[in-house]
């Protein structure tokens, strides 16, 4: 849900992967400009009920909720969450506080893109410096763990 950057990377992702999915925006021209590109993308407010039940996702693997707005994911996570208790619902957020509020909100997983890009950033650096793969994966991995403990 949420059909930016993120989630038009996702859809690019998944196009790739022949994994089938739907993508919801509310912006009218950016829906027509990517329906143009042939992408299965529909206009529609993610946090409604309805949308969500027309959506199906009783089928679906998993939601995943892109949205920069953090209100708005909110709203989505909980709407998802009340209607499919069993549904996994990924959610992007901004750090590490929004986590914590989506993952109360009924997020399964929610990823704060800052910490993600400190740590590729961090492993990036690590390895410039001719850390061994594996040290910087483990350590990258460690500080990912111990962040994500503060928010679940």
């Amino acid at each position: 849900m949420g059909f930016g950057r993120v989630g038009e990377l996702l859809g690019r992702l998944f196009e790739q992967q022949r994994v089938p999915y739907v993508g919801i925006d509310h912006d009218a021209d950016r829906v027509s400009a990517l329906r143009a590109q042939g992408m299965p993308i529909y206009l529609g407010n993610a946090a409604r009920p309805e949308l969500l039940h027309k959506l199906a996702l009783e089928h679906a693997a998993s939601l995943v909720v892109t949205m920069d707005a953090p209100e708005v994911a909110r709203l989505v996570v909980q709407a998802a969450r009340r209607q499919y208790p069993e549904l996994r619902i990924y959610v992007r957020c901004r750090d590490e506080q929004h986590a914590s509020d989506l993952r109360a909100a009924g997020a399964t997983m929610a990823v704060p893109e800052m910490l993600e890009a400190g740590l590729l950033l961090g492993s990036l650096a690590l390895k410039s410096i001719r850390l061994p793969e594996g040290d910087v994966a483990a350590a990258v991995d460690a500080e990912r763990e111990r962040r994500h403990a503060r928010f679940r």
